[in-house]
């Protein structure tokens, strides 16, 4: 069974094919380098669609991700614009899927490297000012507040005062020289410059990060 974003990519290019801006799927697929057969299996439900084939069929055809991953504004970026006003334009959400944590962990201040991710806007008005980022949850050790495949989004914290910008028992994503999680945090970096890392799921044992 296809997953909710290969089913939304697979309405937006039906949404091109009503509205002549593609003849076919083959011409879809061909036209993003992609063997047609690949783009069958997504449209039949066998496979799931792939960040590379967003990115791709996002930079060609002008598909909207935010609609793709969240459900929210239309098929197309151009319809988007068209809806809001140029001076309310949303602020860019930077997605950065499971397969880019380690190359985030090491890159996530590099612009070339973020301008390579898929970005998206959220409506709500709070996403409108300031810098955020969207990650995958990895794994189950935030089971049950949060599943694999989740996706969480947050603002930069003052990484400068982490005694008072972070709260205790409150969930973050926490960016380390090997990677990136998502935990809840006990905060003791006033008094122990550390931050204790909880998982939800008890199996999972805390441990310390300085």
């Amino acid at each position: 069974m296809a997953n909710l974003v290969t089913e939304r990519f697979v309405r937006c290019v039906e949404h091109l094919r009503e509205n002549n801006i593609i003849k076919s799927i083959r011409q879809f697929a061909l036209a993003l380098d992609v063997h047609p057969q690949n783009v069958n299996d997504v449209f039949k439900g066998k496979r799931d669609v792939t960040i590379d084939l967003i990115q791709s069929a996002v930079s060609t055809f002008n598909i909207n991700p935010a609609y793709i991953f969240t459900g929210d504004g239309h098929f197309l970026r151009n319809e988007e614009v068209d809806r809001v006003p140029a001076q309310k334009q949303l602020e860019r959400i930077v997605y950065v899927p499971m397969a880019a944590h380690a190359g985030y962990a090491e890159q996530f201040q590099d612009p070339v490297f973020l301008e390579d991710l898929v970005n998206f806007s959220l409506p709500d008005y709070k996403f409108q000012h300031g810098t955020y980022r969207c990650f995958d949850v990895v794994g189950d050790s935030m089971e049950p507040s949060l599943y694999a495949g989740d996706k969480v989004v947050c603002s930069q914290v003052d990484t400068q005062r982490l005694s008072t910008s972070l709260r205790g028992q409150h969930v973050y994503v926490i960016v380390m020289t090997d990677g990136v999680v998502v935990k809840r945090i006990i905060n003791h970096a006033k008094s122990e410059s550390l931050l204790n890392l909880v998982s939800d799921n008890e199996y999972y044992r805390p441990f310390e990060v300085s």
